[in-house]
């Protein structure tokens, strides 16, 4: 009885363990379509834009790459509306978190 147990606890937790990266990758995706459709929206719609660029700033505290985007996507309606210190300090952000 204590060795099914045993097996019992190992298979749920192998369960559990095989759940967790795909947790994660469901909220790099989330993050990934928010900042493609703040991008693809940049010349249409600047504050839907800058909506969903903050929106996957906000879901992108474990997503460096997706943070770094959002920020860049942020930055640009920053340049549209002129805010070029606004622009400066977003990317500075960007230069400290990325070595690309």
């Amino acid at each position: 009885m204590r060795n099914r147990w045993n097996v019992v606890g190992i298979a749920l937790l192998a369960l559990l363990t095989a759940c967790v990266p795909q947790a994660r990758q469901h909220g790099r995706t989330d993050v990934d379509s928010l900042n493609s459709r703040a991008y693809a929206l940049r010349y249409v719609d600047i504050d839907r834009s800058a909506a969903l660029a903050q929106e996957a700033l906000s879901l992108s505290s474990d997503y460096p790459d997706g943070e770094n985007e959002a920020r860049c996507n942020l930055s640009f309606v920053k340049y549209q509306q002129m805010d070029f210190d606004g622009v400066d300090s977003i990317l500075r952000v960007v230069e400290g978190n990325s070595s690309n």
